[in-house]
């Protein structure tokens, strides 16, 4: 979706990465009375590992192949990713944050593989058209089966316009910040929605 200077295959690999964030929302389906601790553990581990590899205390060699350059000096998107999840964990409820937590790690991760290959159609941050409408097609189909998974008796209509709500929130933000907005605009949105 936005320009890589990783070559596609430590995309790939980053995005995989990323990927293993849907541990925390489908560790919170099935233990939802554990996910407090799970979540701090989560946490702790993640913030250890990257502040070994910040202060140069231990060199994760798959790591060093999938950081961006603006990671270099500072805390990885990914870490930012693990904080954010863990906020919505202890300040939404568990529906709001099983969609919001999956919606970041399915539907960023598969907008950016598919944008940074097949997108031509720039439009924000040098993010694609074709990116953003593969964020809501697996946002979409990602809804819709944790929609049933949860078996969710409120309306899906909201859910699946949390999508297309975040899918305009990534376009606008830039890259190194769109592990925060993602999930949190979903959140928001969906929070929101119970009030009104």
């Amino acid at each position: 979706m936005h320009k890589s200077i990783l070559s596609y295959e430590n995309e790939i690999n980053r995005k995989k990465f990323h990927l293993l964030s849907l541990g925390l929302p489908i560790f919170y389906f099935f233990y939802p009375s554990k996910i407090y601790l799970f979540t701090l553990i989560v946490l702790i581990s993640v913030l250890i590992i990257d502040l070994l590899r910040l202060y140069k205390l231990y060199e994760f060699k798959t790591l060093k192949r999938v950081i961006r350059p603006y990671e270099e000096k500072t805390l990885m998107t990914a870490t930012y990713l693990v904080i954010v999840s863990a906020i919505i964990i202890v300040f939404f409820n568990k529906h709001v944050a099983i969609y919001s937590l999956v919606i970041a790690s399915v539907s960023d991760s598969a907008a950016a593989i598919y944008g940074i290959k097949y997108g031509k159609v720039k439009l924000f941050n040098n993010k694609s058209l074709e990116g953003s409408f593969i964020f809501i097609l697996s946002g979409f189909i990602s809804i819709l089966f944790v929609f049933f998974l949860l078996n969710d008796n409120s309306s899906i209509l909201f859910p699946l316009l949390s999508v297309i709500f975040a899918s305009f929130i990534e376009h606008i933000t830039p890259g190194k910040y769109d592990n925060i907005t993602i999930p949190l605009s979903v959140a928001l949105f969906l929070n929101f929605s119970l009030i009104i």
